[in-house]
């Protein structure tokens, strides 16, 4: 797993136990399939409080930036890869998915 932060007063502590729900959930996928849902289902599935349970709408362009309807755009604080997915950690709990053709889910985990 590498992480990449992107504000200086970032570290590890700000993204929390996240990247283990992501890395244990691309892992389950090699073993399952399913695409993105899967990825999703088992953060969803590790952290017990929902998630990416209400799929957020709005897009992650390809510098991890959140473009949500109404909303300013997000930049990220920071970028976990991980057996060919990215996870983008966003202010305020939020996170986003990706895989290597561009699906993507965001979702909250506080």
């Amino acid at each position: 797993m590498m992480i990449q932060y992107f504000d200086d007063r970032a570290d590890r502590e700000w993204l929390g136990i996240v990247p283990e729900f992501f890395a244990r959930a691309v892992v389950a996928h090699r073993f399952c399939g399913g695409g993105i849902a899967t990825v999703a289902d088992e953060m969803n599935a590790d952290y017990g409080m929902g998630g990416f349970a209400d799929h957020w709408s709005g897009t992650i362009d390809d510098d991890g930036v959140y473009h949500a309807p109404e909303d300013k755009p997000l930049e990220p604080f920071a970028r976990v890869t991980y057996g060919g997915w990215t996870m983008w950690a966003y202010p305020y709990s939020i996170f986003g998915i990706k895989d290597n053709v561009g699906n993507q889910r965001v979702g909250r985990f506080d």
